[in-house]
């Protein structure tokens, strides 16, 4: 399991969800903030 956490195909798949998520949130953020 450690190993695994440590695999940089994990590690790049954890920072594109969190960016993702980032991503929608900043939308949700924005639309509220236009009014759109």
């Amino acid at each position: 399991i450690f190993l695994f956490l440590h695999h940089p195909g994990f590690v790049l798949v954890a920072r594109l969800s969190a960016f993702v998520i980032r991503e929608r949130r900043g939308e949700e953020v924005v639309a509220r903030e236009w009014g759109g």
